[in-house]
């Protein structure tokens, strides 16, 4: 019997898998099926599919996004370092701006992203330094890193995703992100996840949670022009045993 959940998720984009969980102690807390301890229902999902040799970063779209930013800039510079790249793109598309790129310039560099690119931009972006920047007024330092804003984002994850994604797919998603940045930041799936050639986007839905207009926006936009696999996971509790 197809459930509402599940129509509504196949109108938007999204294929649909259900999975038991066990509620954690806490409020919002589900257990972790391989340590056995209380986290968010994101993470509790993630370690399930763990389980089953996926690999990969719960923290909606932060790792892709973290690496169409790494993979634009041949070095990042200092005020590049923090900017999200939603701000960058945008920033490049406004000419009055004085940048000293464009998005054209940007979208060229990430067509020839090397790994090694990937990796030292992540470093820098990871950094806390200081990192120190002079000016004709002096000089400013900054210890902010982008796992202030990602945390448990790792170098590795970057690198997986852009040997199993691939240039060419990245380039099309990047390509329409750069069209409506910041709209295009918000509404990408929980957990980014990948299995030998296999890529696929999971939203996680609690008991009582719904899709978003942002998320079907991103599935429309994203998903189905370019085939992406975007699938609602539906959490449910087991039953209680007798």
């Amino acid at each position: 019997m197809i459930t509402v959940r599940q129509r509504n998720a196949e109108k938007a984009g999204f294929g649909y898998e259900k999975v038991r969980l066990k509620c954690g102690p806490g409020p919002k807390q589900w257990m972790c099926p391989q340590m056995s301890q209380p986290l968010s229902v994101e993470k509790a999902a993630l370690s399930h599919f763990a389980q089953q040799g996926w690999r990969g970063f719960s923290g909606e779209g932060g790792l892709l996004l973290t690496l169409i930013k790494a993979m634009s800039f041949q070095n990042l510079g200092y005020d590049e370092r923090m900017r999200y790249v939603e701000a960058l793109y945008t920033l490049a598309a406004e000419p009055s701006y004085g940048r000293s790129y464009t998005v054209a310039e940007l979208l060229t560099n990430l067509a020839r992203a090397t790994a090694g690119q990937v990796a030292a931009n992540f470093d820098q972006m990871a950094s806390r330094g200081p990192h120190i920047e002079q000016t004709a007024w002096g000089h400013s330092s900054d210890t902010s890193s982008v796992l202030d804003v990602f945390p448990g984002l790792e170098r590795w994850m970057l690198l997986e995703l852009f040997e199993v994604a691939g240039s060419d797919l990245l380039h099309r998603i990047a390509t329409i992100f750069a069209s409506n940045p910041y709209e295009y930041r918000r509404g990408w799936p929980d957990i980014t996840m990948w299995r030998e050639r296999q890529l696929r986007f999971v939203e996680v839905k609690a008991p009582g949670d719904s899709l978003g207009k942002s998320q079907k926006v991103i599935a429309q936009t994203f998903a189905v022009p370019l085939g992406l696999d975007f699938t609602l996971l539906d959490v449910v509790v087991p039953p209680a045993v007798p």
